[in-house]
């Protein structure tokens, strides 16, 4: 478990009521549709682009605002979105990383965007590349590796829990030792 998913999970509103229910499906088509380069150095930044389709039925108050601190997870209409990277490689193993989070709430004016249905929104996102060290071969001390990178989306509101969303495309980047 990440930093970022275990604090997703210290941040996220109180449990819907009893009578809500889970989603069936996280209600966006999520698309890596860019990154800003084709080879990282691990720590490097990166940047990356990922278009967001309303697949659902009903418009969708959207988080939209990058200030964590405005925001509270007891806040009337807190929400909160989640972007990250990841990848499994045969040595590496599987990482996420290059995390960014997007805050909503009811109480903070400006911090939410209605999606209709079948709307499309971009967006842009950054950070680091940082990697876990659970790898499952050996590696050189200087090293390459080739891999297909998707994208996750955890969107997390009031009433409902949605279920990760990921990317069906993958994006081909190279990562190298520092």
């Amino acid at each position: 478990m990440t930093a970022e998913e275990r604090d997703l999970r210290r941040w996220l509103p109180p449990p819907p009521p009893a009578d809500s229910r889970a989603a069936s499906n996280f209600p966006f088509e999520v698309t890596l549709t860019s990154v800003d380069l084709q080879t990282y150095a691990v720590g490097e930044r990166i940047r990356f682009e990922l278009l967001l389709r309303n697949t659902s039925t009903q418009a969708i108050a959207f988080p939209w605002s990058l200030d964590a601190g405005s925001f509270m997870a007891s806040m009337r209409g807190a929400r909160r979105l989640v972007l990250a990277l990841n990848f499994v490689d045969a040595i590496i193993g599987h990482q996420q990383f290059a995390s960014q989070s997007v805050f909503g709430s009811d109480e903070v004016p400006g911090s939410l965007r209605t999606i209709q249905p079948n709307e499309t929104l971009l967006i842009r996102a950054e950070g680091p590349i940082e990697l876990r060290r659970g790898w499952t071969g050996p590696l050189e001390e200087t090293w390459r590796r080739d891999v297909k990178i998707k994208a996750d989306a955890i969107l997390a509101v009031p009433s409902h829990f949605y279920p990760l969303g990921t990317t069906q495309n993958e994006v081909r980047i190279q990562l190298r030792s520092k």
